[in-house]
């Protein structure tokens, strides 16, 4: 059932890498996507950002598009609805693990959009600053480091890293030296198999309880240090793994 309660049909969510090579460049293209959410059987997806909702079949490359619509919100689902003279649309994403069923990856969001009269159920990723942006916006100082596996950096390296500064906000990513301009946001959680089997350690080594809410910050020009990913670890808490050593983060 919708969170509305009307019948729905069940479809089966699917990553970006078991879509059709057509639907992944449609995908490609709109990066300006602020949530995806994809899902099988058949193949779709719903691409949602500020140059409107689009939402695209293997049979339909151009998709039907609809413009630019603010989420209305009630409790932790947000709610897109909208008409043009192709389809009506209704859709709906909240926080919710979510498994693909077809691979370990657990998905931040669960999705329910309705084209017309058909229901599809998937699951969804943020692709932008608006729920990423609370866990991590700010300004953050390394307190500190942990190199519970193998690691490429020496513990005396890793120690000067002790006092460098973060910032992360809408505008821009800042980590020690390093800056970038306008950087896109993505959100997605891991399971703690995916996550042991990325870094060859345990989560719990590092006081991560699954799933774990990962961030990835996306910068146009090269980002050769660490920032570009971090792991939620508490309300004022990041972790930053770079050649093995998980900088730790505090909010100051």
């Amino acid at each position: 059932h919708l969170r509305d309660g009307s019948e729905t049909q069940r479809y089966t969510a699917a990553p970006v890498p078991y879509l059709c090579p057509d639907m992944k460049k449609g995908l490609a293209s709109d990066t300006e996507g602020a949530f995806r959410a994809i899902g099988t059987e058949p193949f779709w997806a719903l691409i949602i950002g500020a140059a409107g909702l689009r939402f695209m079949t293997p049979d339909d490359q151009a998709g039907i598009r609809w413009p630019a619509i603010s989420p209305s919100s009630q409790g932790d689902t947000l709610h897109w609805s909208g008409r043009t003279e192709r389809a009506a649309l209704d859709a709906r994403i909240w926080a919710a693990p979510c498994s693909d069923g077809m691979s370990d990856r657990v998905w931040p969001y669960t999705a329910v959009v309705r084209v017309d009269t058909l229901t599809h159920h998937g699951c969804a990723e943020s692709r932008g600053w608006a729920l990423v942006g609370p866990a991590i916006e700010g300004s953050w100082q390394v307190a500190g480091q942990r190199a519970p596996g193998v690691s490429a950096m020496s513990a005396e390296d890793a120690k000067k890293w002790a006092g460098r500064k973060a910032r992360f906000s809408r505008a821009a990513a800042r980590f020690g030296d390093q800056e970038c301009p306008a950087p896109a946001y993505e959100g997605d959680r891991l399971s703690a198999e995916a996550f042991a089997r990325e870094y060859r350690v345990s989560p719990g080594q590092l006081g991560l309880q699954p799933p774990i809410q990962a961030i990835d910050v996306r910068c146009a020009e090269d980002w050769s240090g660490p920032g570009g990913r971090l792991f939620v670890k508490g309300p004022d808490e990041l972790l930053a793994p770079w050649d093995g050593v998980f900088l730790e983060l505090r909010r100051e």
